[in-house]
Parts: C-alpha cells; sequence; structure tokens
C-alpha cells in the first residue's frame, strides 16, 4: 500500500510578474484615482502615464469559458471607450 500523500502548501504566487508595465513603472506614484463608472478604476501618474482598470467577481475556481467571456468584455468595453463619445463626459471630469 502506498504512502499517505502530503499536500502541497504554498502561498499565493507573486503577482508582481503578471502586472501591466505601466502598473509596475508607476507603483506608489499616482497622482489620484478616477471611479468613471462602477467597477471601472482609472490611475493617473505622476509621470502623465495612465490605465484603466475593471473589476469582475467570480467564484474562486474559474473556467476557461467564463474567463474567455470576461476577457472578450473587457475588450468590447476598451474598445468602445477609445472609439466612441460614450465615455466623453466621464473624461470631463477628471480631478486634474
Amino acid at each position: 500500500m502506498a504512502g499517505t500523500r502530503e499536500p502541497i502548501e504554498s502561498v499565493c504566487p507573486d503577482s508582481w510578474q503578471y502586472m501591466h508595465p505601466v502598473i509596475r513603472k508607476n507603483f506608489g506614484q499616482w497622482k489620484y484615482h478616477d471611479y468613471p463608472r462602477p467597477s471601472v478604476l482609472r490611475h493617473v501618474a505622476y509621470s502623465g502615464d495612465e490605465i484603466w482598470d475593471g473589476k469582475a467577481g467570480t467564484q474562486s475556481i474559474l473556467d476557461l469559458f467564463t474567463l474567455r467571456k470576461l476577457c472578450h468584455m473587457a475588450t468590447s468595453i476598451s474598445h468602445c471607450a477609445r472609439t466612441s463619445n460614450a465615455w466623453s463626459p466621464v473624461r470631463s471630469r477628471s480631478r486634474r
């Protein structure tokens, strides 16, 4: 009979390697954060760089279909924000 299997006890992976280059470059050097819409966060750095975040709640174990669906939604929203005037009133409310 085989011996008992020891559980793998590991900590969370280092998230630094998965961060966007703009976030890594300006880590801790943000001028302000904007909340233009629910679940949307805009970071503006002192260097002038800006990046937009979106929040999504999921279960702890994520299946591939849901992950692809979330990525598709994020791509669609970012494309709409760049190509339409739908978000232009939100941009004018920045705290500069």
